[in-house]
Order: structure tokens, then C-alpha cells, then sequence
């Protein structure tokens, strides 16, 4: 596994969470309190899309059954389950760097 530029540091502003495709896997991004996660882009719970939740003070919610997570960690919070999956990142330069290979799936059953 090695290293991808996901995209600039400068790009993720605070409270905001996107999509990204990386080199054809598609990653979400959020500015966490300590710094930038690059998690799955789909909620673990039922598989809605995080982007379409909300970011804010490091907390992901997502915006279908209120599930949330702290970013920094991925530890659930309030109702949800199961952690938050993450890929390791840095950011090195200005540049978010993240150890992809192949996307991070969850267990829907």
C-alpha cells in the first residue's frame, strides 16, 4: 500500500464533508478538530451517503438516522453502533495524503 494525494489541506474547509475519487475509489473527507479524516463515503447504518450529513466541531451526523461519530476518533456517539471506519492519512506540505487500497466496506446485514 502506499501513499495518495487525496487533495490540498487548503481545499477542506471546516464543517465541510465531500466526496473525493482517488485514483477510482471514492473516499469522503471531513475537517475533524485535530485534523482532516478520510473515511467511507457511505454511513455504515444503512449506507446513505455522509456527505449529505453535517460536520461541526468534529462530530459527523449523519442525516438519515442521526447517527454520529467523532471524526478525530471515529468513536460512536449518542445512538450509533459501531465506529466510524477510517483510512490512515497525514498531511505532509499542504497536501492530504491518505493509504488507500481499495475501498472500506461495511457489513450491512
Amino acid at each position: 500500500m502506499s501513499w495518495k494525494k487525496v487533495c490540498s489541506a487548503e481545499d477542506v474547509r471546516p464543517g465541510e464533508i465531500r466526496e473525493v475519487d482517488v485514483e477510482g475509489v471514492v473516499v469522503a473527507i471531513a475537517s475533524g478538530r485535530s485534523r482532516i479524516a478520510v473515511i467511507p463515503p457511505m454511513c455504515p447504518h444503512l449506507e446513505e451517503p455522509l456527505c449529505e450529513g453535517i460536520c461541526d466541531a468534529g462530530t459527523l451526523t449523519c442525516h438519515k438516522h442521526l447517527w454520529q461519530w467523532d471524526l478525530d476518533t471515529g468513536s460512536p456517539l449518542g445512538m450509533a453502533q459501531v465506529p466510524l471506519k477510517k483510512y490512515e492519512s497525514k498531511v505532509e506540505n499542504g497536501v492530504l495524503y491518505a493509504l488507500i487500497n481499495g475501498e472500506i466496506t461495511y457489513d450491512y446485514d
